[in-house]
């Protein structure tokens, strides 16, 4: 049987990922891949496993790559690697050989100290099996709607204000426009949220980039040169790339088109009734016609996480009531995350402490215990990579 070995990528080999990636996402566009490979690669990590005989000669077998966000954890911040790029050359699946990666990539963050992952699942049966649960707190919903409207609520009345009236108008964003679009969405997500991606102005450098990669943007809500929305979009398919006209500051489809909305920020909570309606306004402001729009559709991108190191992760939580568990904990692939713990959650933030074995009250895997904790935690993570 031929030996295989798990490693870092190097800077310089991280292209060589492509042709694996074009091969197993077909459905990601040339322009996407382009974008990908320009942003995402300059400060990600790529796992890999690589087959081989003679340990100068490696062929690619499984890739995974760990693109890293700053999160607002409670107040806290934190770099934490979202799991993306998952990927398995046909011949090489149902051999183990991705569980091997994936356990490489999560220990290597508990010696690190980081204290959880996440990541978009494909098929979330097979991330159960590694630990990974859904946030229980994501969005104001569950599914669609509510999710992109989690963010959305701060202090004026979007509705009685009237988005038709003379004083709001929409427009596409511009690069100039990045430090505002910074300002705003940290502002609305810190009201909201107990767990985000922190913005920066490179994050929306590179968003402008990402949606144009999806012949999508930014648009801006502005009245009396205040910011008081922002809706990102895309488009759900490329079949109309051709007859759009790529002129800097407009997207313009003469093809009955699907659209994504990615990202819907507003000033105000609106009901969800009210979320197409809007859309609609935005999308005339660049000359895409409610004719000539075949469907809307609203990002439901509902994350999984998975702890890494539960002495790091416990104290960066926070609950509005004072609860305690006296538990034993297992994990399959961490052991430094099993034992018998005290862990308490209050206003002021979380401890954990070893305890006896006879002090135990419960035992949970990790899986149970990622729910238990996080609970209460409302939690917005949006990205498509």
């Amino acid at each position: 049987m031929e030996e295989s070995r798990v490693r870092y990528l190097t800077q310089k080999e991280k292209q060589d990922t492509r042709p694996m990636y074009e091969a197993v996402f077909p459905e990601d566009s040339q322009e996407f891949v382009d974008y990908y490979y320009h942003w995402k690669t300059r400060d990600n990590e790529i796992i890999v496993m690589e087959g081989t005989e003679d340990f100068e000669d490696s062929n690619l077998q499984v890739m995974l790559h760990l693109n890293p966000y700053t999160l607002c954890i409670n107040g806290k911040y934190q770099t934490i690697s979202y799991i993306v790029a998952v990927a398995t050359f046909p011949k090489f699946r149902r051999q183990g050989k991705m569980n091997q990666v994936m356990e490489y990539a999560l220990r290597d963050m508990e010696r690190k100290k980081v204290p959880f992952t996440f990541l978009l699942p494909a098929d979330p049966a097979y991330y159960r099996g590694q630990g990974f649960v859904y946030f229980p707190c994501q969005g104001l919903q569950s599914v669609g709607e509510g999710k992109v409207m989690k963010a959305s609520s701060m202090d004026i009345d979007y509705t009685k204000q009237g988005p038709l009236a003379n004083k709001f108008h929409w427009r596409l964003a511009q690069i100039q426009d990045v430090y505002r679009m910074t300002l705003f969405s940290n502002r609305v997500l810190l009201q909201r949220c107990d767990i985000f991606i922190m913005r920066n102005c490179h994050y929306y450098q590179r968003l402008l980039a990402e949606t144009a990669a999806e012949h999508g943007g930014v648009l801006l809500l502005e009245a009396q040169e205040q910011l008081f929305g922002m809706l990102t979009y895309a488009f759900a398919d490329h079949q109309c790339s051709g007859n759009i006209d790529h002129s800097y500051g407009g997207n313009i489809c003469r093809n009955r088109v699907k659209i994504e909305i990615k990202e819907l920020l507003l000033r105000t909570s609106i009901p969800p009734k009210e979320m197409e309606k809007i859309c609609l306004e935005a999308l005339s402001s660049i000359e895409i016609d409610n004719r000539e729009i075949e469907s809307i559709t609203f990002s439901d991108s509902q994350t999984m996480v998975r702890i890494t190191t539960l002495e790091t992760f416990v104290p960066m939580l926070k609950c509005e009531k004072v609860c305690s568990f006296f538990v034993k904990v297992t994990d399959s692939i961490i052991d430094s995350n099993c034992g018998c713990f005290e862990i308490q959650l209050g206003p002021d933030g979380g401890r954990i402490e070893k305890i006896s074995e006879k002090s135990v009250q419960c035992e949970m895997d990790i899986a149970e215990l990622t729910k238990e904790l996080l609970r209460e935690t409302s939690v917005y993570l949006n990205e498509w990579v």
